[in-house]
């Protein structure tokens, strides 16, 4: 009987190594690429997009969380230093995730303009790792 348990235990899918993430809904536009990274186990980056009002702006990742079916990725936007157009322009960070138990995760990205300011909201997406 026992023996019978641990084959079913092991066969159901959250047993099963995630293998792929995938948005499954995104609430604004701003482009979100989801990365395989080989090893064992699997691992996932996110490389996130956003629009920021001059050229040169990068961001530093200031902390990940994830509790229960929640990912908080909080970011820093750093400023470009010397003159810049003033134009939008793409702001690009790339973001490990590292490896996620099956699921289906709300993914939430803040963001603050400067170490005395509050994080928030700028992105939200429902993955889905399988």
């Amino acid at each position: 009987m026992e023996l019978l348990l641990c084959l079913v235990l092991l066969a159901t899918p959250a047993a099963l190594p995630v293998t792929a993430l995938t948005i499954v809904d995104s609430e604004v536009a701003e482009p979100l690429k989801l990365t395989r990274i080989e090893g064992s186990p699997v691992r996932f980056a996110a490389e996130w997009t956003h629009t920021m009002p001059t050229p040169g702006w990068t961001f530093e990742l200031d902390d990940t969380s994830v509790e229960d079916d929640r990912l908080r990725i909080d970011l820093t936007a750093i400023r470009p230093t010397g003159m810049v157009a003033q134009v939008e322009a793409p702001a690009r960070v790339t973001i490990e995730l590292g490896s996620l138990p099956r699921g289906r995760y709300f993914l939430e990205i803040r963001v603050r303009r400067g170490a005395t300011q509050v994080h928030r909201p700028v992105f939200a997406a429902v993955l889905d790792a399988h």
